[in-house]
């Protein structure tokens, strides 16, 4: 009876064997050569806020949403807020969104603003909270920080 499958020891089996073993390897490099390059070209997004704490009425504070590297296409960014302040009563936000609501930063840019603007505070509270948080998103990866948080203390 013969067959195809080369005899373990032989010298046929160990050309296989490095065979096998040479072109998995190369493929592996290959797989990491490419993710190395998508990474490359993918932004790290950071939030910050200034200022901090709001002590005024009708006052803003603007977060600031910076990429790592300018992208040749605009860029929609995810995010949610949270905290104790409400939007449309406590604040407003103001700034460049798509219709989606992302904040969008344009091609070549590398940060887009958003302005936070108070409102009338009830003044049975004595403080509050807003607190933007980015998402992950398929076209950049977050970096830190992730969140920016204003503090809206008025008197």
């Amino acid at each position: 009876m013969k067959t195809n499958t080369p005899l373990p020891g032989t010298r046929s089996h160990r050309f296989g064997f490095v065979l096998h073993h040479t072109a998995r390897a190369a493929f592996i490099l290959l797989l990491l050569l490419l993710a190395n390059r998508a990474s490359a070209g993918t932004p790290i997004v950071n939030v910050s806020v200034s200022p901090s704490p709001i002590t005024s009425a009708y006052d803003n504070a603007v977060f600031t949403v910076t990429l790592s590297e300018p992208t040749p296409r605009g860029i929609s960014i995810a995010y949610f807020m949270s905290g104790g302040a409400r939007s449309g009563s406590d604040y407003v936000l103001i700034g460049n969104f798509d219709q989606r609501g992302h904040i969008v930063i344009p091609a070549g840019q590398t940060s887009g603003m958003v302005t936070l603007h108070t409102l009338f505070k009830d003044p049975s509270l004595p403080q509050l909270q807003a607190t933007l948080n980015l998402l992950h998103g398929a076209h950049y990866r977050l970096g830190s920080p992730k969140r920016a948080q204003v503090d809206i203390e008025l008197p």
